[in-house]
């Protein structure tokens, strides 16, 4: 067994596999690696290659599972299941990771412009999982699923994915980092998915994990990330302008306004949710 691992190690740190879209390790990145030993400096393309067959092949073996002892359950059902503990893996990873870089660790205290391999890593591993996802997605569909999230979370896997590949070419970890930590509110909407899907409506838990949900997507998704446009504003705007070329910058800025919106789409819907099921709560009080 550690002789397997060695030997993945030493296949991801091999040369890149894709160089015209995936970022190379430059000078600076090099002797950051040299130098810290916290650094995670494998090829970024291999990364992405592991990563999307970490997790093709982590639901597949969830779906073999499910299929030898769920089997009464509807493969639609099953790969319902899939999906949601394979999302759940991937936040809980991805934002643990990323808010310790962002609020424990002080690779930003200087800057915020920097080049970071470690996030470099991390939002290979994600844009490996949007990649998975989108083709689970497709698949789920294709079996005749109506819970997939539809287009917008299609879109956002698309934008998401090709955002932190961009990022990792243009020293923009620290904004990798903020939009990778707002994946700390995907096991609560997936929970909230599951117990749904289990018709554990009126359980207690259910809607324990509703408020946890609203208020840590609000938190991470909404107030960070106002938080984040405005540091970004204040920090690094003019320098950012200065290195990159307008259409680069203006693409940036129209990935994460769109990124947002689609929150913002998903915060109503959630607050909407709460508000019918509160209301329909007091209705139900008074007719008792």
């Amino acid at each position: 067994m550690a002789e397997l691992v060695a030997a993945f190690k030493t296949w991801l740190y091999g040369a890149p596999l894709i160089t015209s879209i995936f970022p190379e390790i430059t000078h600076e990145t090099h002797d950051l690696c040299v130098t810290d030993p916290w650094q995670i400096c494998f090829d970024p393309s291999r990364v992405y290659v592991a990563s999307f067959a970490f997790h093709t092949l982590f639901a597949l073996t969830i779906t073999i599972l499910a299929r030898l002892y769920f089997s009464k359950i509807p493969l639609v059902d099953r790969l319902f299941w899939v999906n949601h503990i394979t999302s759940t893996v991937h936040a809980v990873f991805t934002a643990g990771s990323c808010m310790y870089l962002l609020f424990v660790s002080r690779y930003y205290e200087e800057t915020l412009l920097v080049d970071l391999p470690t996030q470099t890593f991390f939002s290979m591993v994600s844009s490996g999982y949007f990649l998975y996802d989108m083709l689970f997605i497709t698949i789920w569909k294709l079996c005749g699923s109506r819970d997939t999230g539809g287009f917008p979370m299609v879109l956002h896997h698309f934008l998401a994915g090709g955002s932190f590949i961009l990022a990792a070419h243009f020293r923009l970890s620290w904004c990798s980092s903020n939009w990778l930590a707002t994946e700390a509110s995907t096991p609560f909407v997936n929970v909230h998915l599951m117990l749904r899907k289990a018709k554990l409506d009126d359980h207690p838990l259910f809607l324990v994990n509703g408020v946890l949900m609203t208020v840590t997507f609000f938190l991470c998704r909404i107030i960070m990330i106002l938080f984040f446009f405005w540091s970004g504003y204040v920090s690094m705007w003019d320098e950012l302008w200065r290195e990159q070329t307008p259409t680069v910058f203006t693409t940036c800025v129209l990935l994460a306004a769109i990124t947002t919106a689609l929150n913002l789409f998903w915060f109503q819907k959630m607050l909407r949710g709460a508000m019918k099921k509160l209301f329909a709560k007091k209705v139900q009080t008074k007719k008792d």
